[in-house]
């Protein structure tokens, strides 16, 4: 089988693995306050739907952004329930979160992916609110027969109602007697989750929306954030993944990568002397190496552990583009 390493927004490491009953695979990393997510591959014919992963962020302070949430955690199973945020500063009680959140920027995820969706409210009015109710409409990318409730702080009642290809959910907490903030923050809040399937292979590049209307007794309703997932693969960039530039004959290596003290880069394919310069994310050169017979050491000396680029200069002209990582 086959395991994967990420740390932070970069595939760090990918490999096969084949252990006996009892016997385990330690991975071991210099604790750089990044998160590191790990995926292994399941047993065939396992029984249940796990996916094994192991995920650690903050050991040698925080660096960087939380990336646990963006991927789906192991609870596929109807038994298992996972339940895992981000500690953030709140901005709006009355919100919705998704998870897994999705990758990066475009929130992406693949086709196929469950997506569990939490509603938050909370009374900010002057008054008990003495009923509340959630609407939510599930698009047509949905499986409407796949709807699994979750948690909920209260007891509710629920309604589907077919609009043509979309299906509206009215949640209605009667007689919760919700308090106000001002009286009473813990007893002024609520919430609601529910997971449901996509539609069976969607196309890439899909786009999921969803958002919530929540009713305080007979009040306007307060909208909730749209959450939002893409459908991809292959979003994850590897990190010493090197892709040359309009010369497929080129073949670029580095190794070890990541690098802990020096390393050897080596280019086959070369028809005349060229160069590497390594550079950092902001654009600046750091070193620069001559290549002789399309070989180079890279010292690491006093630079900084994190993400660099190479750039492979032949007469003036970048012929390849790489990235490496410092440990």
């Amino acid at each position: 089988l086959e395991f994967i390493v990420i740390e932070d927004e970069m595939i760090l490491r990918q490999e096969p693995f084949d252990l006996n009953p009892g016997e385990i695979l330690p991975l071991d990393y210099t604790a750089t306050g990044n998160s590191f997510i790990t995926f292994a591959e399941q047993e065939a014919g396992h029984p249940g739907f796990s996916m094994p992963i192991a995920f650690v962020e903050g050991c040698g302070g925080f660096n960087g952004q939380s990336t646990v949430t963006w991927f789906p955690l192991d609870d596929n199973d109807a038994f298992i329930d996972v339940d895992c945020h981000e500690n953030v500063d709140s901005y709006d009680p009355n919100d919705k979160t998704a998870s897994p959140r999705g990758f990066g920027d475009e929130h992406f995820i693949e086709p196929n992916t469950d997506i569990s969706y939490l509603i938050r409210f909370q009374n900010e009015g002057n008054d008990t609110a003495y009923q509340v109710v959630v609407k939510d409409t599930l698009t047509a990318l949905f499986d409407i027969n796949s709807l699994l409730l979750e948690g909920r702080s209260f007891p509710y009642e629920l309604a589907i109602r077919s609009l043509g290809d979309e299906h509206e959910l009215t949640f209605t907490f009667s007689d919760i007697n919700l308090l106000p903030k001002a009286w009473d923050e813990a007893a002024s809040q609520g919430y609601l989750s529910y997971k449901v399937k996509q539609q069976f292979d969607l196309p890439l590049g899909t786009v999921i929306e969803n958002r919530a209307g929540i009713y305080f007794d007979f009040n306007a309703p307060i909208i909730t954030n749209t959450a939002f997932h893409t459908l991809g693969v292959n979003f994850i960039d590897i990190v010493n993944a090197v892709q040359f530039i309009d010369n497929e004959l080129l073949s670029l290596s580095v190794s070890p990568n990541p690098i802990s003290a020096e390393a050897i880069i080596s280019i086959e394919g070369l028809e005349a002397n060229a160069q590497v310069e390594l550079h950092d994310l902001t654009g600046e050169i750091l070193k620069t190496l001559i290549l002789e017979n399309g070989k180079a050491t890279l010292r690491r000396g006093d630079l900084l552990s994190g993400f660099y680029m190479l750039k492979v200069v032949q007469k003036g002209e970048i012929i390849g583009v790489g990235k490496i990582v410092l440990r």
